[in-house]
């Protein structure tokens, strides 16, 4: 081989690896966004799910019915922080 179709070659080398560099780039980016938009969906469908819960004067009157502590005390928490989420939410709009 001479030295120019080396030289040649060499740079065909690097000009193929730079492609690479990009493609492989481009593919991490496109699966970040696909994990980001997955977990935005979850996201909308959790917020989706509380939205569509009960009103407060349901979930009052549950808080008091004949339950174990354990479950009684796990329900009064998630009524607090229902409300809390509920309440914050208005401020924000």
């Amino acid at each position: 081989m001479s030295r120019m179709s080396e030289e040649r070659e060499l740079l065909e080398l690097k000009a193929n690896l730079a492609r690479l560099k990009i493609a492989a780039e481009q593919l991490k980016l496109r699966k970040e966004r696909e994990q980001q938009k997955h977990i935005d969906s979850k996201f909308t469908q959790f917020v989706s799910l509380a939205d569509g819960l009960p009103s407060s004067d349901l979930l009052w009157k549950s808080a008091f019915l004949p339950l174990r502590w354990k479950h009684r005390l796990l329900l009064g928490a998630g009524l607090v922080l229902w409300r809390w989420w509920h309440t914050e939410g208005r401020k924000s709009r």
